[in-house]
């Protein structure tokens, strides 16, 4: 398989009708979560920071039932994405990761919206079955 067109969402394998979409500020985090997804059947789209990916999702015409967010990036960080979401797409549920999640949850409230939490490093396998869980698919 060709690593390079995975790690980008691209390929031979049939994406679904909808999107992940991942928002992680560590290229090394979010090329590793784009291929686990992507190696898991699923149509991935990633992006290094909130603001990206709240540009693409302001955009008409994406099907976007999943985000897994860094809960802790510059600018605009996982807990505001998921703020933003509530507002204007109440339907997308969401996945925050963080190294640091125990100390912002006690800080922050958390968005309902909000349906797991992974803490850094993560297990890449429990990873894909809650997403798999989440949006539905089978294994």
């Amino acid at each position: 398989m060709n690593l390079s067109a995975a790690a980008e969402g691209t390929g031979t394998n049939p994406p679904l009708s909808s999107q992940i979409v991942v928002i992680e500020d560590d290229p090394v985090v979010r090329r590793l979560l784009r291929l686990c997804l992507y190696q898991a059947g699923l149509e991935v789209v990633a992006f290094a920071s909130g603001e990206e990916a709240i540009r693409f999702l302001s955009e008409d015409g994406h099907s976007v039932s999943l985000i897994i967010t860094d809960g802790i990036m510059p600018g605009m960080d996982g807990f505001a994405v998921a703020r933003w979401c509530q507002e204007n797409l109440p339907d997308v549920r969401l996945v925050l990761l963080s190294g640091y999640l125990y100390h912002f949850i006690a800080q922050k409230e958390i968005p309902e919206n909000i349906e797991a939490f992974f803490t850094k490093p993560f297990s890449t396998r429990e990873l894909v079955a809650k997403v798999r869980d989440l949006v539905g698919t089978a294994a």
